[in-house]
């Protein structure tokens, strides 16, 4: 009789245990499932956009209270580009003459100990107005446009501001680099707001 009690009492203890442990694998393996749903989900939507979307765009903007005339010289002067657009290192005119429509450089970055160079080509000058730039590499092609209008309502500068406009596509020509691009928009939007930031600085220094 006693010996009937206790293994009962040990078999009821051990399945309540084997149930419990029953849920808790059916739990663990639930989540793992979720989870390495969740990561093939986000990895073929990867896949898809370097496919379907290989370009990613942004937009920034900046209020200078400085004239157009002195905004325009100091971002498009090759030699004060390179004062306000960090990383530049070097701009090497390919074409002899001054910056214009149709214009070739080759501009040197530097990143950490990395240096790279980029060939640019000017498809709009419009003095004062717009600057419109094309990037190209053995990795990525960029069209970068820089737009100009004046303000009159500014408390500063005798009431003259100016507001630049940065517009920039970026395209990879990698597939691997496509599937990585969206990781990296936040950090190129934030860098090319930093150059706007520097060019303002500057410009209202003048």
């Amino acid at each position: 009789m006693l010996l009937g009690n206790m293994w009962r009492s040990l078999y009821g203890r051990a399945r309540r245990d084997g149930e419990k442990n029953v849920r808790r694998n059916s739990l663990y393996e639930r989540v793992v499932f979720i989870l390495v749903g969740l990561v093939l989900l986000i990895g073929a939507g990867l896949v898809a956009r370097a496919a379907f979307w290989p370009t990613i765009t942004y937009t920034v903007a900046v209020r200078i209270d400085a004239d157009t005339a002195s905004v325009w010289d100091m971002m498009s002067d090759p030699k004060q580009r390179v004062r306000w657009q960090r990383g530049l290192v070097d701009i090497i005119p390919l074409i002899e003459g001054d910056l214009m429509l149709g214009a070739r450089n080759l501009v040197l970055f530097q990143a950490g100990e990395q240096r790279y160079e980029i060939e640019e080509e000017v498809v709009e000058y419009r003095p004062e107005q717009a600057l419109h730039l094309v990037h190209t590499s053995d990795a990525f092609v960029a069209i970068i446009q820089y737009e100009m209008t004046g303000n009159n309502n500014s408390e500063n500068n005798d009431g003259h501001s100016s507001t630049v406009t940065l517009r920039v596509q970026h395209s990879w020509h990698g597939f691997r680099q496509r599937v990585v691009a969206p990781f990296y928009y936040f950090q190129e939007k934030n860098y090319a707001q930093g150059v706007l930031q520097r060019l303002k600085e500057l410009s209202q220094k003048q």
